[in-house]
């Protein structure tokens, strides 16, 4: 798997945690998952497209995930409701946003779904053998938020 790409999303998601959320959080575990990954309960679902192909999964558990809209939103969130889930996919979306941004010209050629909100428990990703999925652990001080990254093709012009 291309680092760029890894490096690109944990950059991104720990400037957007401190400079934008005001969160500290410190890089934890990098696994690679061979073709499986558990979630804890709350995941946002960000597809890449163009010239590569992937997704990012944001996951993190209930509480992290009121914790994280609280701060987004400076009010406090304790419920799942609109303003939930339209935070958290926002959250995903300005964090893989802002990856695709700072890969200059290596982004180039690169578009992001709509962000998709899965709530459940006992649920695991699984992709297609041989697939990695690199996932990198956040430690907050709202929780522990894991960011998953799985390039499936690159294709450069």
């Amino acid at each position: 798997m291309n680092l760029e790409y890894i490096n690109a999303f944990t950059m991104s998601m720990w400037d957007i945690l401190k400079n934008y959320l005001n969160i500290d959080s410190r890089k934890g575990a990098v696994e690679v998952k061979a073709n499986t990954a558990p979630f804890k309960g709350v995941a946002v679902l960000v597809g890449i497209t163009g010239t590569t192909t992937g997704k990012v999964i944001f996951d993190m558990d209930r509480d992290t995930g009121f914790r994280l809209t609280t701060k987004f939103n400076d009010e406090f969130h304790s419920e799942v409701n609109d303003i939930f889930i339209a935070t958290l996919k926002e959250f995903g979306n300005v964090v893989c946003g802002k990856a695709i941004t700072n890969m200059g010209k290596a982004g180039d050629g690169l578009d992001l779904t709509t962000p998709t909100l899965i709530l459940g428990e006992h649920m695991v990703l699984a992709e297609e053998r041989g697939t990695e999925i690199i996932m990198v652990s956040f430690h907050t001080d709202i929780g522990q938020i894991d960011i998953n990254v799985i390039i499936n093709s690159v294709t450069r012009n």
